[in-house]
């Protein structure tokens, strides 16, 4: 199992007196005084007591990141009664660890937007046009532009998901009608169903929005397709 050396983030959730609180806390954590923190930002834990945030702070955190779950697995279910037939094929997985990053943790990356899950929960004031107003907490740091180079953005536990999923991969309903209907026209089976692949899948992602099967940090693989459709059978 390959694990990958990473900081271990606390949330500020709270901050009585921001400048004050941020001004004075013991440990460096974007290597420059805390200068460039904000209430609401990551900061994380000093594991050998340095008071400054560097790589001799990180640890082995999470599954492989970018490949396939240590666990996969794949269930069949088939099922018929009085002509009428059912097939489903499930995938899964689990024990994979993906990093949330780029374009989906990284505000207007690249030029780009930025996902609605941070937009619309981070912290942000609740009055924009008054830097003073009461501040509004959120799960993600204030959105900056320009600002993808800070602590925040470090990666840590904090943008990391241990995925586990499972999807239905391909459904397919049908329908055998009775032999003695066509035996005139010489048809000797007649069945009609109808079929799904990548219907659904039950994951921990849901803020995402993305598929569990991706290993793009970035989120940018072309997903599965999503396919319906319908068709009859006929043997003479």
């Amino acid at each position: 199992m390959e694990l990958y050396d990473s900081h271990t983030a606390e949330r500020t959730f709270e901050w009585l007196r921001p400048t004050r609180e941020i001004a004075g806390y013991p440990v460096d954590i974007d290597g420059q005084g805390n200068t460039t923190l904000r209430p609401g930002d990551i900061k994380y834990k000093d594991l050998n007591g340095d008071g400054v945030i560097n790589n001799q702070d990180e640890r082995p955190i999470g599954y492989a990141r970018g490949s396939m779950p240590n666990l996969n697995f794949g269930l069949n279910f088939t099922a018929d009664w009085k002509g009428i037939d059912i097939a489903m094929d499930f995938t899964g997985g689990a024990f994979g660890t993906y990093n949330i990053n780029y374009e989906l943790s990284r505000p207007f990356w690249d030029g780009g937007n930025s996902g609605s899950y941070i937009l619309g929960d981070q912290w942000r004031l609740s009055d924009i046009s008054d830097p003073a107003s009461r501040l509004i907490p959120g799960k993600y740091p204030t959105a900056l532009e320009g600002n993808t180079n800070h602590s925040n953005y470090w990666t840590s536990d904090f943008w990391y998901t241990n995925v586990a999923y499972l999807k239905l991969k391909n459904f397919e309903l049908g329908y055998t009608f009775p032999r003695k209907w066509f035996r005139k026209v010489g048809i000797t089976k007649l069945r009609a169903y109808l079929f799904g692949q990548n219907l659904f899948s039950i994951d921990n992602l849901n803020d995402l929005d993305i598929d569990p099967e991706i290993t793009s940090e970035a989120g940018l693989n072309y997903p599965t397709n999503r396919m319906y459709g319908a068709g009859i059978k006929l043997t003479f």
